[in-house]
């Protein structure tokens, strides 16, 4: 598990947030989030957050077109905003 944590903080969107401590502690807390990266790109496939990771993310600077919402069935995901694939 603590590779995979390596893996998604040193995700090149990611690793300029590494001093925002509440949002580093939130993407190591699998009782909160499950992120995984696949193709340069953030899925999120589980979100326990009030305010939604995704969210938090878009707003330290993440590109949209970054972060899949995991959690959306692939038809879903054209609407959110987010990235498909």
């Amino acid at each position: 598990m603590k590779g995979q944590h390596n893996r998604i903080l040193g995700h090149p969107h990611l690793r300029q947030l590494a001093g925002h401590s509440s949002l580093c502690s939130i993407l190591l807390n699998p009782d909160l989030i499950l992120t995984d990266i696949r193709e340069d790109k953030i899925w999120i496939q589980e979100d326990r957050t009030e305010a939604g990771v995704a969210s938090e993310l878009v707003e330290m600077g993440v590109p949209k077109e970054a972060i899949v919402l995991a959690f959306h069935a692939p038809y879903k995901r054209p609407y959110t905003g987010f990235a498909v694939v």
